[in-house]
């Protein structure tokens, strides 16, 4: 499998959020910062195991972070707000698309060479 299969597996298996919230307005929606913290964090972290494996069986990373960086889910917070700044038509996916963006703004923060 690709890495760009994997793009659209974890877009396809992310559900979609209640009603027609934007990535934008789910990460502006301070009444559930602990909710979107938890949801970026574990679409991370899937990701990040998904990256591994393309690393081991096929010699290729989805994403390429410096040394052993161990990201905190605060900073994959900060990573895809900054992305959804930089990526304004990103930002206004739908909810149930976080987890492409996350992919999109980790391979935007840690490119491969």
């Amino acid at each position: 499998m690709q890495p760009s299969h994997l793009v659209l597996l974890f877009s396809l298996a992310v559900p979609g959020a209640a009603g027609a919230e934007s990535i934008r307005e789910m990460l502006e929606n301070d009444r559930n910062v602990g909710l979107v913290k938890l949801r970026i964090a574990s679409l991370a972290d899937g990701i990040g195991w998904a990256n591994s494996y393309f690393a081991v069986k096929h010699n290729q990373r989805i994403y390429c972070p410096p040394g052993k960086l161990a990201i905190t889910s605060d900073q994959h917070l900060s990573i895809l707000r900054r992305f959804v700044v930089d990526h304004p038509a990103d930002g206004d996916r739908p909810a149930g698309e976080a987890g492409h963006i996350v992919i999109k703004a980790l391979m935007d923060a840690f490119p491969c060479d």
